[in-house]
């Protein structure tokens, strides 16, 4: 009775009465537990991308003071935090994707997919940037 009300509560969509009576015990609980990870993906998220975006606001002055001491001064240098949690609720944006991460056997967002992208002049690095940059 707990697992239904985990998922009366914190599903998108509440299943019907016709979807629990098909599921059966094996299918529901592996269904509870996916709904339990996820609550605790996102919750753990959200807490590590606002710890991951302070600490890139705090790092900016730095970067950037560095970047002028060893680079030349023409060139306009960016670092942006990327998240999913830009996204909205990081609980929603996992749940959107479901069915796609269980066909391919991973999660395909979260905190593990966030990604710092340095750019020069307007140009991401990692295409158009030399070893040397």
């Amino acid at each position: 009775m707990a697992m239904l009300d985990i998922e009366y509560r914190y599903s998108a969509e509440p299943p019907s009465d016709l979807d629990i009576r098909r599921k059966s015990v094996k299918e529901m609980e592996n269904y509870i537990r996916s709904l339990v990870l996820e609550m605790q993906m996102a919750e753990e998220g959200e807490v590590i991308y606002e710890a991951r975006k302070d600490f890139v606001e705090r790092l900016m002055p730095v970067f950037l003071h560095y970047q002028h001491i060893i680079a030349s001064e023409k060139d306009k240098v960016g670092l942006t935090y990327t998240s999913h949690c830009q996204r909205g609720p990081l609980l929603e944006v996992i749940r959107r994707d479901r069915e796609k991460d269980r066909v391919i056997g991973y999660s395909l967002h979260g905190i593990h997919k966030d990604d710092l992208d340095f750019t020069i002049d307007g140009r991401p690095l990692k295409k158009e940037g030399s070893q040397g940059q």
